[in-house]
């Protein structure tokens, strides 16, 4: 756990130094990926970390549980500090492959068999449904 709040908050710092410099090409920093974050409030050390030197995680508007297959976390954020993008935000959601590919065999067979193919979807697609962002343009 150490190992993930010291990676967490080495993107955040990494994340307001890049927002903070004003050679840069740009101020605008949206850290994307699975920052391994079990719960996404307050109080959570992952989450902390990550939030400390400023990055705010959007709502996400599309719920299918979590961003991870099991439903129960929402490791995937994206990150971004208040100003233009943040402003920019229509929407921010987690999509929900599950309805798009092998929609059949989701909710079939036995608990052993949807047990081999959430692995195999792990394995060969992700065991991580993918993010995304509507900005206003």
């Amino acid at each position: 756990m150490d190992r993930r709040i010291l990676e967490a908050y080495a993107i955040a710092r990494w994340a307001d130094t890049r927002h903070r410099d004003r050679k840069a090409y740009t101020a605008n920093v949206v850290a994307l990926g699975d920052f391994n974050l079990p719960v996404r409030a307050p109080g959570d050390r992952v989450y902390d970390a990550l939030t400390k030197r400023g990055l705010h995680l959007p709502e996400h508007s599309t719920h299918v549980g979590g961003s991870n297959l099991n439903d129960d976390a929402h490791f995937d954020q994206m990150a971004l500090f208040p100003g233009p993008v943040q402003d920019a935000i229509e929407q921010v959601g987690i999509f929900d492959f599950d309805g798009a590919v092998f929609r059949d065999l989701w909710r079939s067979g036995t608990d052993a068999q949807a047990k081999r193919f959430r692995a195999y979807v792990k394995y060969y697609l992700s065991d991580h449904r993918p993010l995304w962002m509507a900005l206003k343009t």
